[in-house]
């Protein structure tokens, strides 16, 4: 209440843990999802408390949908920065996502109908 009257406090907020959030978002080049590997090994890393798969194998993707269109979000919590970064490297490790490459038509390949 005091800090909400402007009265001034000397509290220092302690947490005992960091928390953290990955997502694995489609590349430009990619526009449908051919295989997504590691889901099953990921829900037992040390540090995740969260996992939501969005879109999976045969799915469409479009990187311009931003986070709309992620195909995995992890969500975790460390007791220090260096096991946050250690968490977050072990995601990046663990999941593996193959994509259906767009292809690029030149102006001079369209066909007319």
């Amino acid at each position: 209440m005091e800090l909400a009257l402007g009265v001034p406090r000397h509290v220092r907020p302690r947490y005992s843990r960091i928390g953290w959030w990955r997502a694995v978002t489609p590349p430009v080049s990619a526009n449908r999802i051919q295989a997504t590997t590691g889901l099953d090994e990921l829900k037992y890393l040390p540090g995740v408390d969260h996992v939501i798969v969005n879109r999976g194998a045969g799915e469409a993707v479009d990187w311009r949908q931003g986070y709309r269109d992620f195909v995995v979000q992890v969500y975790g919590s460390g007791g220090d920065y260096e096991e946050v970064e250690t968490q977050c490297a072990s995601v990046e490790r663990v999941v593996s996502v193959t994509y259906g490459e767009a292809v690029s038509v030149g102006v001079g390949d369209r066909r007319s109908a």
